[in-house]
């Protein structure tokens, strides 16, 4: 459970998504991790990109977003959210908000074929306790 900032109660962020899952357990892969990837869309723009991949900074954590449309205009500060385009996770749960790197930039073109962005997750990853695991119908 996440307090807003802006007085609207409390929400539910995405941490990752599940490795493996059983009765008893499941162990999750964060988004943190280089081997989670998580399809993902920017609020503003509705630009599609893939979330995976952070870094402890000194204030808090960055995430990369990679194999977003390079024809885009980006802000910083706008919500980026599960996009639901796997099937397996459901859509409009938020991740975090695009962030600026350490040079000022929201994003960064690679190869003249896509950009990438930073996000700052709106979950607290020093201060997790407890995880909602969503499993899907059989």
């Amino acid at each position: 459970k996440i307090t807003r900032s802006d007085g609207g109660g409390t929400s539910f962020a995405v941490v990752g998504r599940g490795k493996h899952v059983s009765k008893r357990e499941s162990v999750v892969s964060t988004i943190l991790s280089d081997d989670c990837a998580l399809s993902a869309m920017i609020s503003g723009s509705r630009a599609h990109g893939v979330v995976g991949s952070g870094r402890k900074t000194g204030k808090g954590f960055l995430v990369k977003v990679k194999f977003l449309p390079k024809d885009v205009q980006y802000t910083a500060g706008e919500f980026m959210y599960t996009s639901g385009l796997s099937g397996v996770t459901p859509s409009s749960i938020l991740i975090g908000r695009l962030a600026e790197d350490g040079e000022g930039r929201i994003v960064r073109i690679v190869d003249n074929l896509y950009a990438e962005a930073l996000i700052e997750p709106v979950a607290n990853f020093d201060n997790l306790h407890f995880l909602l695991v969503l499993v899907p119908e059989k």
